[in-house]
C-alpha cells in the first residue's frame, strides 16, 4: 500500500484533468479534418 499526502493525490488529479482536456481538444481538432 502507497500511503500518499493530500496534495501528491491534488496534482495526480490535476494532470489527469489536464492531460483528459488536451486529449479532448485533440480528438475535437482532428474531427475537424
Amino acid at each position: 500500500i502507497v500511503c500518499r499526502t493530500k496534495d501528491e493525490e491534488v496534482s495526480m488529479f490535476e494532470n489527469l484533468m489536464e492531460s483528459s482536456q488536451v486529449l479532448e481538444q485533440f480528438s475535437h481538432s482532428s474531427s475537424q479534418f
